[in-house]
């Protein structure tokens, strides 16, 4: 992948789990890397829900090879929060990753 298409500054967020004051469970997500990357629409559409609007997208991002990665984490691109669906290595060859993504609503 070449570093010129690698426009975009995403962190990749990783959920810890901890107990609040009354023994709940609380998940918060922390920062687990801050990587360029680059960033394609597979697929959109708009939805309407109580008069809001809701973006349904599936995003693609490219980044260079990061071990660790998991489908359990997310991305944060500006204030937009995207799910992690699957994580490709590209070819097997410990290069490249794509993150194919699902936007939060």
């Amino acid at each position: 992948m070449r570093a010129g298409r690698l426009r975009h500054k995403i962190t990749i967020q990783k959920a810890t789990e901890s107990q609040d004051a009354y023994g709940e469970a609380d998940e918060t997500w922390s920062t687990f890397r801050i990587v360029r990357a680059y960033k394609k629409v597979i697929s959109g559409t708009e939805n309407f829900v109580n008069d809001k609007r809701s973006p349904d997208r599936i995003v693609e991002f490219g980044i260079h090879y990061i071990d660790d990665v998991t489908p359990k984490m997310r991305i944060k691109h500006g204030t937009d929060i995207f799910n992690i669906l699957s994580v490709d290595n590209v070819m097997d060859l410990n290069r490249d990753l794509i993150l194919r993504c699902h936007e939060a609503v």
